[in-house]
């Protein structure tokens, strides 16, 4: 679903006018980027949890070349589900 569909949906469920409806997306999913970026973790009542995790560096075999090479730590986002979305998607 893309934020288009999103706005779309909640127009048709609240009757809001789609100007302020793509206002309170692009502002919450700022929020959340932000907070994320910060090292924050972001939890949304019946939706999920949103947290920011270190991945330590590892090492690899490049198959091209056959020589073991290293990857850089970085960041990645892991969400957990809420238990009622993790059983609806079963």
């Amino acid at each position: 679903m893309t934020k288009k569909e999103l706005a779309i949906s909640i127009r048709n469920d609240t009757g809001y006018p789609m100007s302020e409806i793509k206002e309170i997306i692009e502002s919450m999913t700022t929020h959340i980027g932000n907070s994320l970026i910060h090292g924050e973790q972001v939890k949304i009542q019946e939706f999920g949890t949103f947290k920011p995790k270190e991945v330590a560096s590892r090492k690899f075999k490049n198959i091209a070349t056959g020589e073991y090479e290293e990857t850089s730590s970085h960041k990645k986002i892991n969400f957990i589900p809420c238990l009622e979305l993790k059983q609806a998607l079963k």
